[in-house]
């Protein structure tokens, strides 16, 4: 039987583990529309298992940063290694532009 602390506790850690994933997420995005080095970005993802699904408030995922930047490469990186295309109607016309333009 589950008690009430044993619940606190589980809830906690998942706190944590959100707070983690989003804190990675926005890393990721910062990184990339800050220009840091190929590899820098493609270790977030690799090594720390950065979340490609995150949005950040302005809706903005590392796909959507690295089109609007127009990394080519990073484009090709992020959507081999699972990167959702069409995360958000609002800015789904703007990514799927910009990876055409490309």
């Amino acid at each position: 039987m589950m008690t009430a602390s044993t619940l606190d506790s589980q809830e906690s850690e998942q706190r944590e583990d959100i707070d983690a994933l989003v804190d990675l997420g926005e890393c990721l995005i910062e990184n990339i529309f800050s220009a840091r080095p190929l590899e820098d970005v493609k270790a977030l993802v690799v090594d720390q298992d950065a979340p490609l699904w995150y949005q950040d408030e302005s809706g903005n995922s590392a796909l959507h940063a690295a089109a609007y930047t127009r990394n080519k490469e990073l484009v090709d990186f992020l959507l081999e290694r699972g990167a959702i295309w069409n995360a958000s109607e609002s800015l789904y016309l703007f990514c799927a532009h910009e990876l055409v333009e490309q």
